[in-house]
């Protein structure tokens, strides 16, 4: 059959703070880089977070995209992950908007900053934006 390239949509919060002894939130928005197909969706965070999840705004409504209610460490490196199947894939729009929001409990004394902790979503999606690395990055 015929092969199509898959590139990536990275969600990445560089400006991660969690402050020390408690909870707290943080968030960021991103505009898809057109009309594409997702086939998979994970969160990435790591052992200070707590609840993960990514909302998608459609004309002006609001629905789950992606969510883990309760973040474990041992999903740092092995995150639940949502696949659609490439026969009806979930399809993003370059009108979407899609707000990630972390987590996280600090018990510590002291703050904790990117890169120990993150808060990033990573996608699966075809086609692939034209030349270069096929890698669309939303950051704050």
């Amino acid at each position: 059959g015929e092969s199509v390239e898959v590139g990536y949509i990275i969600m990445n919060h560089g400006g991660v703070e969690v402050p020390a002894r408690g909870p707290s939130t943080t968030t960021m928005d991103c505009v898809p880089p057109g009309d594409v197909n997702v086939l998979a969706v994970f969160g990435h965070m790591h052992e200070y977070g707590s609840q993960f999840g990514v909302q998608l705004e459609r004309e002006g409504e609001m629905s789950t995209f992606y969510s883990v209610d309760e973040w474990t460490v041992d999903f740092r490196d092995d995150p639940p992950i949502t696949r659609f199947d490439p026969s009806s894939p979930f399809q993003l729009r370059g009108t979407d908007r899609l707000h990630m929001r972390c987590d996280f409990d600090n018990p510590t004394s002291e703050a904790i900053l990117f890169p120990s902790e993150m808060c990033t979503t990573v996608m699966y999606y075809w086609p692939a934006l034209p030349g270069g690395d096929r890698i669309y990055i939303c950051e704050s």
